[in-house]
């Protein structure tokens, strides 16, 4: 991921600046991921909060591979688009600052969302899911040349 996003460095000085990150649905990602708040993104920074959000979602996919974790990789907007019936992406969790308590309530929201979502998808429907990964339809277009 950190490879496709940096392939928007214009200048190729291994920074990206908003200006050179032409597609607006990678600026929430970039504004998460300057962790130092200057205007400029590094490959470290950007490295550190995919990991972070990487150990977020793993392991949390439910019955069929949905949910957190689920097909695609991690969700959420800056990954492209959010996993199939994912109720808040880690990321919005750690925004709004929510308890452990409402953390625990949306995880048994989500397992019951995955669950549903199973019963209603043909195992069709599921395998296109599960195959369209992380710059399939609905990704992010290729950077500029």
């Amino acid at each position: 991921m950190a490879a496709r996003v940096f392939a928007y460095d214009a200048n190729k000085d291994g920074k990206l600046t908003k200006y050179e990150l032409t597609d607006g649905r990678l600026h929430a990602l970039f504004e998460r991921a300057d962790a130092n708040k200057d205007g400029i993104l590094t490959k470290d920074e950007l490295t550190a909060l995919l990991t972070k959000e990487s150990a977020a979602t793993a392991g949390g996919s439910g019955p069929g591979g949905f949910g957190p974790g689920g097909p695609g990789g991690p969700g959420g907007p800056g990954f492209g688009p959010p996993q199939p019936g994912q109720v808040l992406p880690p990321f919005l969790q750690d925004q709004l600052n929510l308890t452990d308590a409402q953390k625990k309530e949306l995880a048994a929201l989500q397992k019951d969302v995955d669950a549903r979502l199973n019963k209603i998808l043909t195992d069709e429907q599921k395998k296109a899911l599960r195959e369209r990964g992380p710059g399939g339809p609905g990704g992010f277009p290729p950077p500029p040349q």
